[in-house]
């Protein structure tokens, strides 16, 4: 019978293969292949493109809308954040080949690179309905103060809530997945105040993944986790591979580091009641709860499954009790933000729920054995219901019956018969060895003799050296109390589905709780990378308009081998926003796999669009010229890495960074020196770059002095007004101070000036004389008696004096 034309199937997949790895991130510990993710593309210049993603794991559905361009960088960068197991898009994006499928949509081809074909799967554009969607995420999201608001900003959200609706048509028709009424976390993400890293640069730069491979503490991730629950590393890893770009959100975090690095009994409070929490992740248990059963679903099954998802939440919630106290005290807003997140009188309702039904010393033990059936059995307390107390009643006769069966089987043949639970039923068993060469009564059937090895896969029974069998009686009374169990189970059931309801009213502060859980986790993992993971002592940053590291290190590398690491030192501003790094690094070039001509011409013009741009970059370079033509424009500064030579001509790496340009040494040279090459090879190759180096220095020193003039002014106007805007913004100098120092700079800026052929070095010489008898007299006044800087006239005088 052909299937129904609303229904998708699960083999609408690409009938592709592809030798293309993928790009998509994984931890050190796994957990990729967690999210199902639906993508719709807008079909007009815009681009947007709508995401809706479902944790398989935890249940967690995120909405986006992006404004992407035509690469889909965004987009890419988004799935890939996700580890996708399955990737759904519209059936008329999809081609029947590769190359008409180039031709229909771009996205979907940038998808195939990174994705195997399998997991990316079309469906029909029909289940791409917003109306449905919106219909879908109203009856499924929490129900709390926030849902107002997020169903007031997906209405505006077109291709987002499309994406959603055919998520859910495909979790309901593929995945026959169904989750009760007001029960899934949804929330709509907004891109603003985190940082976009393109996934390559991220494995590039080990955040997640060595480059290496797995090995522990070769990746950021590694390094700083120490977390205590599933929801911190969930949470860590995200912040990881999307940083914050929002100054007042990380000073609020850096204000919870600081206060636990100050306060070692809060923190040891913390980590001594995460212990009750360890084993349970709370957003997959909740997820577990929210998901209705199949109907092929076993009762018994059901039954125990909903029982132990009970007994955990109430485990989780006392946790999340002993969390809240050991935050008692918190000053700072994160923490008691975090604190108050964790109490809720929902929390009391639930554990009155479960004890007033739930007996309160209940375990289910291994699973298959009579214990643990009959620890459901007797799970829910008497006296709750009594139709229930009935069957459980029937069900101890009809068990000791049985018993009294097989009593009577032993003394009746005089054979020490024992009654063995098995396979969920009730056997006779008898040792071979008992028995002796005689045989079995033939009232024992289905006999099943077991060697000197023999034991039930199935159970841990060891059943070595025995006879297994049974009798008619025994199967009789095997089926009677199966009925008795079904009509246990079908009791138990509804009285469990009862304290289930109550807990799915209760979610939207339980969702809470596991996200300040994870937020706290983050921290207190952070303030353990900070108090042990580093050789070297940790500082807190201060957020400028300039980037300032003093003795900056690699974590990685400090973590690796501290004793020989080589520290930097780093200093950005507006008029040094543009950094060329030359010498020997092991940085790839730009433009590489093309004609040194043409990759010095790529990389020129990216430094010039760059330099345009004005962010702050770090540019290693093997180009020297480079540096010889981009040195004149405002705010690129100079560097090198500095090496030495020993007396053989061998070259000895620093990896210290040192001001200006770097000498010719000819690293490569030596490098293929050390390599064994021919001598007379190296002797060619040295005439022709000393032959080479001469036509190009040849011709136009005249032209780099004038310009490297033009270069110093610009420098050094730049340099000082950098300086003036730090000390707006940031000085805390007192008024003598502040005026020597604004003197000192006028004098320095006249200084540097004087060789520049932009002034007369006599009126300099006298303008710097002025500025040091202005900085003496302003020294000696009170700031209500003099302004803070020269006048206007004395400005203009200058001007004037320097020809400006």
């Amino acid at each position: 019978m052909g299937r129904k034309s609303s229904e998708i199937s699960s083999q609408d997949v690409f009938p592709r293969h592809s030798n293309r790895t993928s790009l998509n991130f994984a931890d050190d510990t796994p957990v990729c292949n967690e999210w199902t993710i639906s993508l719709l593309e807008s079909r007009d210049v815009t681009h947007q493109v709508g995401l809706a993603a479902i944790n398989n794991n935890t249940g967690r559905i995120t909405l986006t809308q992006i404004a992407d361009s035509v690469t889909f960088l965004k987009t890419l960068h988004h799935v890939s954040l996700y580890t996708p197991s399955t990737i759904l898009v519209c059936s008329t994006l999809v081609g029947k080949n590769q190359v008409e499928q180039s031709s229909k949509s771009l996205l979907v081809s940038r998808l195939l690179e990174y994705h195997k074909p399998a997991n990316v799967k079309s469906i029909q554009r029909k289940h791409f309905n917003d109306i449905k969607g919106l219909d879908n995420i109203d009856n499924f999201i929490l129900k709390d103060v926030t849902k107002d608001a997020k169903m007031m900003v997906l209405r505006s959200k077109y291709y987002a809530v499309a994406a959603a609706s055919a998520l859910f048509s495909y979790l309901d028709s593929v995945q026959t997945t169904v989750f009760a009424p007001n029960s899934l976390s949804i929330s709509y993400q907004e891109h603003k105040g985190t940082m976009f890293i393109e996934s390559q640069t991220a494995q590039d730069l080990e955040l997640t993944t060595s480059a290496v491979g797995n090995a522990h503490g070769m990746s950021l991730l590694s390094l700083l986790d120490s977390c205590l629950s599933q929801m911190g590393r969930r949470l860590l890893r995200s912040s990881i591979l999307q940083p914050l770009s929002d100054a007042k959100i990380i000073e609020n975090r850096l204000d919870a580091i600081q206060e636990l690095l100050l306060n070692g009994d809060i923190l040891n409070a913390i980590r001594s009641s995460f212990k009750s929490l360890k084993g349970i992740d709370l957003d997959k248990l909740l997820m577990a709860i929210s998901k209705d059963e199949n109907k092929s679903t076993a009762q018994d099954h059901e039954v125990e499954k909903r029982i132990s998802q009970l007994l955990t939440i109430r485990s989780a919630i006392h946790a999340i009790s002993n969390i809240y106290y050991a935050l008692d005290g918190a000053k700072s807003s994160l923490l008691t933000s975090l604190r108050n997140d964790l109490h809720d009188d929902a929390f009391n309702c639930i554990i009155s729920a479960i004890d007033e039904n739930i007996e309160q010393d209940v375990t289910l033990g291994k699973s298959g054995s009579l214990a643990a059936r009959n620890a459901k059995i007797y799970a829910i307390k008497s006296k709750q219901c009594e139709l229930l107390d009935v069957a459980r009643e029937a069900y101890r006769e009809n068990l000791d019956d049985l018993f009294a069966l097989s009593t009577k089987y032993t003394e009746t043949y005089d054979l020490p018969i024992t009654c063995t639970y098995i396979n969920n039923a009730f056997h006779l068993t008898l040792k071979i060895s008992d028995l002796g060469n005689g045989d079995l009564p033939k009232e024992f059937i289905n006999v099943t003799k077991y060697g000197s090895k023999g034991k039930n896969k199935n159970n841990s029974e060891n059943m070595a050296g025995r006879y297994r069998f049974t009798t008619i009686d025994l199967l009789k009374r095997n089926s009677r109390i199966n009925d008795a169990l079904a009509e246990v189970y079908l009791l138990s059931k509804q009285c469990v589905l009862d304290i289930r309801i109550v807990v799915i009213g209760c979610l939207s502060p339980i969702y809470r709780a596991s996200d300040a859980i994870a937020m706290l986790d983050l921290i207190v993992s952070l303030t353990n990378a900070a108090l042990n993971k580093f050789t070297f002592p940790q500082v807190r940053p201060e957020f400028t308009d300039a980037l300032a590291l003093k003795s900056a290190r690699h974590p990685l590398l400090e973590n690796l081998n501290s004793e020989t690491i080589v520290s930097n030192d780093v200093f950005m501003s507006d008029f040094a926003h543009f950094q060329i790094i030359e010498g020997p690094n092991m940085s790839d070039e730009i433009g590489r796999g093309t004609t040194p001509s043409e990759g010095f011409g790529l990389a020129y013009a990216i430094s010039e669009e760059l330099i345009r741009r004005r962010p702050f970059v770090i540019f290693a370079t093997h180009f020297r010229q480079l540096s010889t033509y981009l040195q004149f424009k405002p705010g690129v500064v100079t560097l090198h890495m500095a090496t030495t030579v020993g007396s053989s001509d061998e070259i000895y790496f620093q990896y210290k960074v040192a001001e200006g340009n770097s000498v010719e040494q000819h690293y490569g040279l030596q490098m293929a020196k050390s390599a064994g090459l021919p001598g007379e090879v190296l002797d060619e190759a040295h005439v022709i770059v000393r032959e080479l180096s001469s036509e190009n220095e040849h011709g136009y020193d005249s032209v780099i002095n004038q310009a490297r003039k033009m270069a110093t002014r610009r420098q050094a106007v730049l340099s000082v007004t950098s300086k003036l805007r730090q000390i707006c913004k940031n000085c805390t100098l007192n008024y003598q101070d502040l005026m020597v120092y604004l003197a000192r700079l006028q004098s320095e800026l006249v200084l540097s000036l004087e060789g520049t052929g932009m002034g007369d070095p006599e009126v300099a010489s006298n303008v710097n004389e002025k500025v040091s008898m202005e900085s003496n007299k302003r020294s000696s006044v009170s700031p209500t008696s003099s302004p803070m800087f020269i006048s206007e006239d004395e400005a203009e005088q200058y001007q004037s004096d320097l020809s400006l």
